[in-house]
């Protein structure tokens, strides 16, 4: 009993990257979120609920811009940045409907894009985090194209005789095969 719950907790490689890049999207759209609502001066908010809303846009946008991380090459970095704007955008209009429900889905990537400009550490912060997440990425992909790459061996198949119809339900072999 307690050993099938003990495997239910056990991860290989490839999910424990994907859970360690989802909790660092998590913990940086909290923080990013909370930093921007503190000095953008809008308003008086619960920095729990602004950690909340950034932590929940994180998570939804990783989880829709997951297929642009993880790729090798010059194309795998060109798909990542494109997977970075993709995830800040809908991190940020997630998190402005969490935070301020109608008008924050509408400012929060104004703001946010706003906040990465004027704040350079807030941006190289941002990224290096996010290059992590594309090279925690890497081998999901890097294990999906080993395992496609792969030959597969011919495995002969018995061949099945003309003559042979166990297989076949009684009402085919009634039909099909009369017996004189």
């Amino acid at each position: 009993m307690f050993a099938r719950r003990k495997a239910a907790f056990e991860f290989d490689q490839t999910q424990k990257a994907r859970l360690g890049a989802y909790s660092l999207v998590t913990i940086l759209c909290a923080a990013v979120a909370v930093h921007v609502v503190n000095t953008a001066g809008v308003g008086t908010f619960d920095p729990r609920w602004a950690a909340l809303g950034g932590g929940v846009g994180g998570i939804g946008a990783l989880y829709a811009a997951s297929s642009w991380f993880g790729g090798r090459g010059l194309f795998g970095l060109v798909r990542a940045i494109v997977g970075i704007i993709v995830t800040a955008i809908i991190a940020s209009v997630v998190a402005g409907a969490v935070i301020m429900p109608i008008y924050g889905a509408f400012y929060a990537p104004i703001v946010l894009a706003t906040a990465l400009a004027t704040q350079p550490l807030l941006l190289a912060a941002a990224l290096i985090v996010m290059g992590r997440v594309h090279s925690l990425m890497i081998p999901r992909a890097f294990q999906d194209d080993l395992f496609a790459a792969l030959p597969v061996a011919d495995i002969e198949e018995p061949q099945a005789s003309p003559h042979d119809t166990s297989e076949l339900s009684a009402l085919t072999r009634a039909n099909l095969y009369r017996r004189n």
